[in-house]
């Protein structure tokens, strides 16, 4: 977690001088609770310094959102999504600004299976992550699974991505 405009500089300063491998960056933005993680500065940084690095970008809905506010673009407020398509807007919107991927998870804004927003518990269906890279769209379904125990689950995710490195949660 990269909560300094100072950390995020020196990060992506290591990065380029070593040549890193494809990096995996997870925007730690904001918590489960709904406190602010990141100093808004540093936000700046990431998109600057750390995006034209990246090989995947993996926001959630909400750090998605504020990642394109930061870009300079209205209208993506995460409690504003009416359809799967608007997760695809977003993630190719976030593409343009530097990685070469990007992966918009949705566990935050899940969907009914017709694929529009659920606006009841009843409804709750389906989440969606979306993948836009290299002029590829790919949407993963999934169940919706009722839970609390969600922290942690892109730190997962990117570990799952990496070789040799078994998610043990």
């Amino acid at each position: 977690m990269l909560s300094s405009p100072e950390m995020v500089a020196a990060v992506a300063d290591s990065l380029v001088k070593y040549n890193c491998p494809p990096l995996i960056l997870d925007p730690v933005m904001i918590a489960t609770t709904g406190a602010s993680l990141l100093q808004t500065e540093a936000i700046n940084v990431i998109i600057e310094r750390l995006f034209g690095l990246a090989t995947v970008i993996t926001p959630n809905v909400p750090e998605a959102a504020s990642l394109l506010d930061k870009c300079g673009y209205d209208g993506y407020n995460p409690l504003e999504i009416e359809t799967r398509y608007d997760l695809v807007k977003m993630a190719r919107t976030l593409q343009c600004h530097g990685p070469k991927w990007v992966l918009v998870k949705g566990g935050h804004c899940p969907f009914r299976k017709d694929g529009k927003v659920a606006k009841t518990e009843e409804e709750k269906e389906v989440v969606v992550n979306v993948l836009y890279g290299e002029k590829q769209t790919i949407e993963m379904e999934f169940p919706y699974v009722d839970s609390r125990n969600t922290h942690g689950t892109g730190c997962s995710l990117a570990c799952r991505s990496l070789p040799g490195i078994q998610d043990r949660t």
